[in-house]
């Protein structure tokens, strides 16, 4: 049988302590007047002495009798006077340990909120030279060249495109990915198909950032270094899962597709530890991207063949990162 440990005995209160001190303090006040009272009961009726020998053996018998019982009841409320002050300490120090939690808290969170301020900007002040500008220009890039859609019509150059990507997009969202959760339903073939431009999207997207790097790695570092701070900031793991999925609700689509690739390259690996650890992409939906749909098909379903996928299935499972962190799950 496991032990059962006792609970810890509940301190007294303030309230108490002085209920207590009332009592001892009454209880001596009876003692005097019950010791007064027998004297009076045995000796009563005669007339006062007028000798002062007398009084004083009145006084030694008073003194005899109380003053062990005042003695015992002021070392009594010395010792409550002390508890007293202990948890008046105990209340000024846990009141200021909140302000200080308090305070932190505040300064942890304006830094926050300050950081995120200066990524939108980075974000924001992306150019193309088209004119487009923050996630529009990012959006623009995407779409004309590490899409599911523009990778497909690069490896099908000089054949139907449009036909190649409709008889994929029918492959993959009606015949054999139904359900992205469900079980490895993929045909070999289909499967080597998808790993080819998986890489061939990885390239396409290197190719991207190396020509924008001027656009892109500062907001990608920004956020990087955030997420990096949130991580090893002295604060609980329930915390830091907040803060960090404060900051991910602050993403956009675009953004988390450019997190999603920069992960798997060489320049951004160090960002698949904090996606794996705080499910990143939890709220990346694939939409019409086949690619990005497989990627997360082929990691959560825990295939092993083929392209090697940089993440693990928590980067896109927010229980799943939480059972791994030992976080309770939302109810």
């Amino acid at each position: 049988m496991a032990n059962k440990s006792k609970p810890a005995p509940k301190p007294f209160s303030t309230n108490e302590i002085l209920y207590s001190a009332l009592w001892i303090v009454t209880i001596a006040v009876l003692c005097a007047l019950a010791v007064v009272w027998f004297f009076y009961t045995h000796f009563g009726g005669q007339n006062l002495s007028t000798d002062p020998a007398s009084w004083g053996q009145f006084g030694d018998y008073v003194g005899g009798l109380i003053n062990p019982v005042v003695g015992l009841a002021t070392v009594i409320l010395v010792f409550l006077t002390l508890l007293v002050q202990r948890h008046e300490l105990q209340a000024s120090l846990a009141e200021l340990k909140r302000s200080n939690e308090s305070a932190t808290n505040q300064n942890f969170e304006q830094s926050l909120f300050a950081w995120l301020a200066s990524y939108h900007g980075l974000v924001a002040a992306i150019r193309d030279v088209t004119g487009a500008s923050g996630r529009e220009a990012m959006q623009l890039w995407y779409s004309t060249q590490f899409s599911s859609r523009a990778v497909l019509a690069h490896s099908t150059e000089g054949t139907d495109a449009a036909a190649a990507y409709a008889s994929l997009i029918h492959s993959i969202f009606i015949q054999d990915l139904p359900d992205m959760t469900g079980s490895n339903v993929v045909t070999d073939s289909l499967r080597e198909e998808l790993d080819d431009l998986y890489a061939e999207a990885l390239i396409a997207y290197d190719d991207v950032y190396r020509h924008q790097i001027v656009n892109l790695d500062a907001a990608l570092r920004t956020l990087y270094r955030l997420i990096r701070w949130i991580d090893r900031a002295e604060i609980t793991d329930r915390q830091k899962w907040h803060y960090v999925a404060l900051v991910r609700s602050q993403l956009s689509w675009i953004e988390m597709v450019y997190m999603f690739y920069n992960g798997a390259t060489v320049v951004g690996e160090k960002f698949v530890d904090l996606a794996d650890r705080y499910a990143l992409f939890d709220n990346l939906e694939p939409g019409s991207d086949f690619i990005v749909r497989y990627a997360m098909h082929k990691v959560r379903t825990g295939i092993r063949t083929g392209q090697k996928m940089a993440y693990n299935a928590s980067a896109f499972d927010s229980s799943r990162a939480k059972e791994l962190r030992g976080l309770e799950q939302d109810a």
